[in-house]
């Protein structure tokens, strides 16, 4: 900028829209126009004099012979619109100017009477499972890490503040009845010592929740206040600070010892790894519902009709029709002719009882014909066979539903107008058929069995039976990918859906043929298919599911306890009446489900099915809560994409009985141990291990209801199989490898070294010194003598190939130094070592011998390209450190490298390389120089026969860390022993294995393994050498004397219909509700979480918790600091140097120094080198804010500027922020005294300015406009803090009063608020705020900015400096003009004497001035003849500035910017006057 000043200038382009005077002709006064007349000068030179005298009588500073004594008074100014920018010294002085803010049995009674079966009522209330209806986020990353800062004060009953800690990590667990959440949090950083405090219970909140209301085995809470320890700085078991831990029925149950926060992967269950919880927004629920029947016989509620033997016929008669009506008649009258009543129909429902099992009526709806589009075939059923089964289902297949108009007649059971009516199987056929016809409308997909249709066409709009016109839906199949059968079921229109007299059949235990169409044919449903998919990549990913599933038996028919035909002979015989008990009550339902599978960006969009059933059972109209956890073995961290699909009730029938499917809702499912877990193949995916809570049942198990049936019993059963029982290791894997190997003492050829561009300039030698010391280490530092040897073993690959591995055997002698060594001159290295000997030991193949051809020279190096490492070169900084005594101060250069090459002596050819069971065993049971010789390891390995995929085979593997064998060819001397072997029988091991049968496993060896040699993979065949016989306990058979239903468990519509509601009767009866996704850190290496104070939390959720809110933690100490205040036991309430604070300085000083937390590390400081710093500053000005309680309490969030950031608090505290002599320091805004108290006496003054020292035409003023002077009412709003609550937000209202208050009207006054809430808990901190900007509003007017010289000045940005300026006030009232006889004409009466004036004459060119001498109103001086003038009156007066900036010029002066600090005449400062005695309204 033009005048080196950066605050304040304005840039005014074009287009600019620019704030300022406005210049225009001020029109003149009439006596004006006289003098203008008098003089005889144009309105124009009168224009140009009188603006000259106003600009020469304008502010500027005052010669000292003009300082009179000092008084501080407003001068007379235009004023000017300005942006005040303060950069040096931040005041409140920038507030101004800134925008604002069972069952009983039946007795029998003798002598008539009514035997009652007995009803049966189960439990209507159950206790509620309990989830999380939403998860909480995780922290966006490279989020700022808090720094809370504050202190509760327990004097002043202020500070403290609730802080909102960051998710870093999440894993949702399902439980059973309810959910679990594990949350990682951090909550800041620890600070200067051991970090933050923990919260007390009470203080603790989830969203509004407080966590102490929870009962403790209900949660678990971890805080770790110190993580600087680097072997401790994870949250450990030992960390809770509330709730429990480590049992099954404690808040985090599966943490015992150790890590709390770790999470499954292929490498083990408990691995230190990430973890993110989300829950899934789209396509969460899955399942069938809505069934719509396709021919499904529907059965009236079943009851007991007696018909005793003593009464009427006309009694016996209508009997004998209600029986019939429920129960048939075995098809009587349709087989042998006749009608219902008839006396051959009474006969024989007398002679056989009540046997049947139900009239099956039919649902006059069901799919009557499929065509097959492509081979253009029509497949029906026939009238004999009710039904057809139709495979091999393809996309474009069209199916017809057919609704029909017919009805049963009214008079099927009347005779005489006495009988049945059946208006109640009409009603209930034809509502089915309304809701059927409403759900089929165009568009709508459905799913019959596993097939995907759409309607496509409908012969009517709506189905109404008036009209006499049936209706025809038609549904095309869209999607066959989900179906297990692909098959569709059609049933026959004549039999089944307009059968005569509108039943279909009686179900007789002897009947001859099917008389219904069963619950499972094929209903048409409605369907929801889950999908979710990775966020991210994972090498897990947890899926947890919310289930309801059940059945309610609606006052259905207490089968079980209904007597037999022959007691139901004898009641009639007895004339008893038998009253039928009903049951209420839930039971067993099943859903059976099944996972797809594809890789997210794959060019195989298919999915994959995973090969697995998963079931869920209930019994209770309650959430069930459970997990499916899929780790890629092949795979590693993939996105992929899963999508469930529940297995309706048609195609759960078509599974063999004895199909194996993994029960999730066995009981115990809270400890992981009774998860199952299994290695499956999935196509495209590869390998996978999927885990879920349960174990495995057989399809038997899940297919009746005992409810069903009368007398209901299990049969217990036992299968007898055959099982391996021996399993041997048989031959190691791959077949072996030999060659001819290098061996022999090596021939050295050459020292070799190389700089940085790979040439060797080392003529001064030292090749060998940095080699050896590379090699072993510092000769200086070995406690042999000189002369003496070592010995040792390395391994080196030749030309980088790991195939052409060496182990050599060293012998490096002790030697001394020449005495003109440079290493020794230069680096003081007093010894080396040379190389005796080196002889390989061992080596892999493809070596030549010297002189032949091929590999019989190599080089042995060290530094960068060093042969003990494979792919050395890439290694950053892999050259030799400076610290090697041989390469630092090296006179030819810097050494990259060094070593020796050799010429092989010899070959030995070797039949078998080693590697192949040790490289193995090291990826099954890890590092086993990890471990002490003796330790022990098991597994379990999961094998499958390479060639029969049936063949399956579970082992446990156990193997111990032993010394490995002395002639081992690599240079390992700990491996692991051949693990022995046990056969696990758990329901993976099959019993289709023989004697003699291979299981072969092999593994990829890579560079990380030690054993790694000439093998790319290695593995071992397991081979099976006896069987021995188990016997297995077969899940019981249930049997009855009658099966009124036996697939009741999984179908999805009931005989019953409406009294047997089942879970999926309107919505699906599964959601994804979270997907965890785990990650393995990379390198294995966890992220370091050092100088953080941490939070856990592990929650159940209940009636209190039913929402994963943040969590919010109430602390009275935030991190520690330095503290500053001298006395430490008045200022903090202790007597420590560092500790939590909440004084601002301290904080400024902890942001400014500190190398963790703060800016210390980017500007080079610490606290005990605060170089940067006015310590001395900042302590005067902690006793400023300790005596004026102006406390910072609260955590800073948001990244920032730091300097910003304390410049646009520091007013908040009545302070500046200041910059002197290139340090940062906080200053007291007002003149305060050695204690911290308000100055009340004179300010004192660093320095005065006059004319004298002010350089010509650089001074400046810039006034505040009329807008901003103008008074306002202060609303500041604060925090009120109360230990272990939320805080309340409170607001106080302060206007001054009195003089210099523009309107004492409140409600007339503008409102500006100032929030303080991120900082301030008390009124009088706010109130001491709105007092300071109240009265800087009132009193500082204005701003200047001058330059000066260097000589003398002894001022710094605060500093308060006194600054002299003179005016001439210009008035046109003391103008007037002097004829050519010096005669005055004004309209001032000038009195005889001398007087100073400008004037100006008609023909001169300038204003001069001059002295006139008036006698009797006549000048005598000619000079001023014909002239007009404007007397001068000169004013001086003197004004307190605190300065902002100095800042050197171009020219080498300084340049200072101040801002006006009004003062009394005697000094005092009226800004300190009007906060400490100023007169405010506080309301």
């Amino acid at each position: 900028m033009a005048d080196g000043n950066l605050v304040r200038q304005s840039q005014n382009g074009k287009d600019s829209v620019v704030f300022g005077p406005s210049v225009y002709d001020v029109p003149l006064l009439p006596y004006e126009r006289e003098l203008i007349k008098t003089v005889g000068i144009t309105e124009e030179e009168y224009r140009f004099f009188t603006a000259e005298v106003k600009r020469r009588g304008k502010l500027r500073p005052a010669e000292y012979a003009h300082i009179p004594d000092i008084r501080c008074e407003p001068a007379t100014t235009t004023a000017i619109l300005i942006n005040l920018a303060i950069s040096l010294v931040l005041t409140g002085v920038a507030y101004l100017l800134s925008p604002k803010p069972k069952m009983p049995s039946a007795s029998k009674r003798d002598g008539g009477g009514t035997i009652d079966t007995g009803d049966v009522n189960g439990a209507s209330r159950f206790t509620p499972s309990r989830g999380f209806e939403t998860l909480a986020t995780l922290a966006d990353y490279a989020a700022p890490i808090p720094i809370i800062f504050g202190r509760y004060d327990s004097r002043e009953k202020e500070g403290g503040m609730l802080t909102t800690p960051k998710l870093v990590w999440s894993r949702m667990f399902s439980e059973g009845t309810n959910q679990r959440a594990q949350l990682l949090f951090v909550v800041g950083e620890q600070g200067e010592n051991n970090g933050i405090k923990k919260p007390d219970l009470e203080g603790i909140f989830l969203g509004n929740n407080v966590l102490d209301s929870v009962f403790k085995d209900f949660y678990a809470f971890y805080w770790k206040r110190d993580s600087s320890d680097d072997s401790n700085r994870r949250i450990r078991a030992t960390d809770k600070a509330y709730g429990t831990n480590n049992g099954a029925a404690t808040g985090d149950p599966l943490t015992t010892t150790g890590e709390v926060f770790i999470c499954p992967t292929p490498d083990g269950p408990k691995q230190v790894a990430f973890c993110h919880a989300f829950s899934p927004a789209n396509n969460t629920e899955f399942g069938v519902y809505d069934p719509i029947a396709n021919g499904t016989g529907y059965r009236l509620n079943y009851e007991i009709i007696s018909i005793p033997v003593d009464q009427t016929e006309d009694a016996k008669r209508t009997q004998t029709l209600a029986r019939v009506k429920i129960a048939g008649d075995n098809n009587e009258v349709r087989r042998k002719g006749g009608s219902n009543g008839d006396k051959n129909q009474i006969n024989q429902v007398a002679r056989q009882g009540q046997q049947g099992m139900g009239r099956n009526y039919s649902p006059r709806m069901g799919i009557i014909r499929l065509e097959r589009t492509k081979s253009g075939g029509v497949e029906t059923a026939s009238s004999s066979d009710l039904r057809k089964t139709v495979a091999s289902i393809r996309n474009g297949d069209v199916a017809q539903f057919r609704i029909c108009r017919e009805s049963i007649d009214d008079d099927l059971y009347l005779v005489d107008g006495k009988g049945e009516s059946v208006s109640d199987i009409n009603s209930a056929v034809l509502s089915a058929q309304f809701a059927a016809d409403d759900a089929m409308r165009l568009g709508e997909q459905f799913q019959i069995g596993g097939c995907i249709w759409k309607v496509t066409s409908r012969t009517r709009p709506r189905f109404d039976p008036e009209e006499g016109k049936d209706q025809a839906i038609e549904l095309t199949c869209i999607d066959t990918d989900l179906s297990l059968e692909k098959k569709i079921g059609v049933v026959s229109l004549a039999s089944v859906l307009e059968p005569k007299d509108g039943y279909i059949g009686d179900t007789f235990e002897d009947s001859d043929g099917p008389q219904t169409i069963g619950e499972a044919f094929w209903p048409i449903t409605k369907v929801a298919i889950g999908v979710v998919r990775n966020n991210r990549p994972a090498i897990a990913t947890e899926i947890g599911i919310k289930s309801t599933v059940f059945q309610n038996l609606k006052g259905l028919c207490a089968f079980s306890g209904l007597p037999s035909i022959s007691e139901t002979n004898d009641y009639d015989e007895d004339n008893l009446q038998v009253k039928t008990g009903r049951i209420n009550s839930y039971i067993v339902r099943t859903s059976v489900f099944r996972v797809f599978v594809r890789q997210v960006g794959s060019s195989n969009s298919a999915f994959n099915l995973i090969p697995m059933f998963f079931a869920i059972r209930g019994h209770r109209p309650v959430a069930q809560y459970t997990f499916i956890r899929f780790e890629n073995l092949d795979l590693g961290e993939a996105e992929l994409e899963f999508k469930f699909a529940q297995l309706s009730g048609s195609e759960l029938r078509g599974l063999n009985t004895n199909t194996n499917i993994l029960d999730m809702s066995e009981p115990g499912t809270k400890n992981a141990r009774n998860s199952t877990t299994v290695k499956v193949n999935v196509p495209v995916i590869g390998a996978m291990n999927v885990t879920a809570p349960g174990s495995f049942i057989f399809k038997s198990e899940i297919t009746a209801n005992k409810e069903f049936f009368a007398d209901p019993r299990s049969i217990a059963g036992s299968l007898t199989n055959k099982f391996p029982e021996t399993v041997i290791k048989g031959d190691n894997r791959p077949e072996p490898i030999g060659g001819r190997s290098a061996a022999g003492i090596l021939d050295r050829q050459a020292n070799i070294a190389f700089d940085i561009n790979g040439n060797d300039p080392f003529v001064k030698g030292g090749k060998t010194g940095a080699f050896t010391y590379a090699l072993y280490g510092d000769s200086d530092a070995d406690s042999i003598p000189v002369g003496w040897y070592r010995t040792f073993k390395t391994t080196e690959y030749h030309n980088n190939n790991y195939e052409k591995w060496m182990v050599v055997a060293w012998k490096l002698r002790k030697d001394l130094l020449p005495n003109d060594h440079y290493a020794k001159v230069q680096n003081g290295q007093q010894t080396t070592w040379s190389v005796e000997t080196a002889e390989i030991i061992s080596s892999g193949p493809g070596f030549s011998k010297k002189r032949d051809q091929g590999n019989s020279v190599i080089e042995i190096k060290r530094g960068q390209d060093r042969t003990d490492i494979l792919n050395s070169s890439s290694i950053v900084g892999g050259q030799y450190p400076a610290t090697n005594p041989f390469v630092g101060a090296h006179p030819n250069g810097n050494m990259k490298s060094s070593g020796q090459r050799y010429n092989i002596t010899d070959l030995e050819t070797i039949d078998t390389y080693h590697g192949r069971a040790q490289g193995y065993r090291y990826v099954l049971f890890g590092d086993a120089r990890s471990f002490p010789v003796g330790t022990t390891k098991e597994i379990t390995k999961s094998l499958t026969h390479r060639v029969d995929s049936s063949k399956k085979l579970r082992l446990k593997l156990k193997a111990t860390v032993r010394t490995l064998d002395a002639g081992y060819q690599l240079n390992e001397t700990i491996g692991w022993s051949t693990p022995t072997m046990t056969v696990v029988i758990d329901g993976f091991t099959t019993n289709n294995i023989q004697i003699n049968d291979s299981f072969r496993e092999t593994v990829n060896i890579t560079a990380s393994n030690p054993y790694r040699t000439v093998y790319d993979v290695a593995g071992v065949d397991y081979v099976v050498t006896s069987l021995k016989s188990v016997e297995t306990d077969l899940p019981p058979s249930l049997e009855g004397s009658f099966k009124f239903a036996e697939q009741t468990q999984y179908t999805d519509i009931s005989h019953y219909r409406d009294l047997v509601e089942k879970s999926n009767a309107n919505s699906p009866e599964h959601q994804i509700v979270y997907v965890n996704e785990i990650q393995e850190y990379e390198n294995e290496q966890p992220p370091v979480m050092n100088d953080l104070t941490l939070a856990g939390l592990s929650l159940k959720a209940g009636r209190n918790f039913s929402q994963l809110d943040q969590l919010r933690c109430w602390l009275a100490e935030g991190i520690p600091v330095e503290r500053l205040h001298p006395n430490k036991q008045t200022a903090y309430e202790d007597g420590f140097a560092t500790g939590p604070s909440n004084l601002l300085t301290d904080l400024v000083y902890y942001l400014l120094t500190n190398q963790m937390g703060g800016a210390g590390g980017l500007l080079g400081m610490t606290a005990g080198d605060p170089f940067l710093v006015d310590k001395p500053d900042m302590i005067d000005t902690s006793k400023f804010l300790y005596e004026q309680k102006l406390f910072f309490n609260g955590p800073i969030t948001e990244r920032t500027n730091l300097r910003q950031f304390i410049a646009d608090v520091a007013p908040y505290f009545l302070c500046n922020f200041v910059i002197t002599d290139g340090k940062f320091s906080l200053k007291p805004a007002f003149p305060v005294n050695s204690l911290g108290q308000f100055n009340q006496g004179a300010v004192p003054i660093a320095q005065l300015f006059t004319e004298g020292n002010i350089l010509e035409d650089s001074y400046k003023v810039e006034y505040l406009g009329g807008e901003e002077r103008r008074t306002f009412q202060a609303i500041v709003r604060y925090r009120q803090e109360n230990p272990n609550k939320l805080p309340e937000e409170k607001a106080v209202t302060v206007k001054g009063t009195g003089g210099g208050y523009s309107d004492s009207r409140v409600e007339l006054l503008p409102q500006e608020q100032f929030d303080l809430t991120t900082f301030c808990t008390s009124e009088h901190h706010a109130v001491m705020v709105a007092k300071y900007f109240l009265s800087l509003r009132k009193l500082v007017t204005h701003t200047i900015s001058f330059s000066t010289t260097l000589d003398g000045l002894n001022i710094a940005a605060g500093s308060y400096i006194k600054v002299a300026t003179r005016s001439s006030p210009y008035s046109s009232a003391r103008n007037g003009t002097i004829n050519a006889a010096g005669a005055v004409t004004s309209l001032t009466d000038f009195a005889d004497g001398q007087y100073r004036v400008s004037y100006f004459k008609a023909d001169s060119e300038d204003v001069q001035d001059g002295v006139m001498t008036v006698s009797n109103k006549t000048v005598s001086e000619s000079t001023f003849a014909s002239s007009v003038f404007a007397m001068i009156d000169d004013s001086v007066s003197q004004n307190v500035y605190v300065v902002e900036q100095l800042t050197f010029s171009q020219e080498g002066t300084v340049d200072i910017v101040a801002s006006e600090h009004p003062c009394f005449s005697d000094g005092r400062s009226k800004l300190v006057d009007s906060i400490v005695n100023g007169s405010f309204k506080i309301f």
